[in-house]
């Protein structure tokens, strides 16, 4: 995150592209995402998001930088 950081006081952006909501609720809710099916991956990633998005302004907030979100499909 050093790295991150001296990258945007050198006027860049960073943008990080992650997939792990879907694992993240899976694991909160106890279940094997490998197996579900395509509407219980969508309930695992409703229910992994936000706990991703904590992960990540946890992480990125001890540097000073804010987290955000832009949702794809």
């Amino acid at each position: 995150m050093a790295c991150g950081r001296a990258a945007r006081l050198a006027g860049r952006q960073i943008i990080v592209v992650s997939s792990g909501a879907v694992a993240l609720g899976a694991d909160a809710l106890k279940m094997k995402s490998a197996t579900a099916s395509l509407a219980q991956k969508q309930a695992l990633a409703a229910v992994g998001q936000s706990r991703l998005m904590n992960l990540y302004e946890q992480g990125f907030g001890k540097y000073g930088l804010t987290a955000a979100q832009v949702l794809l499909t």
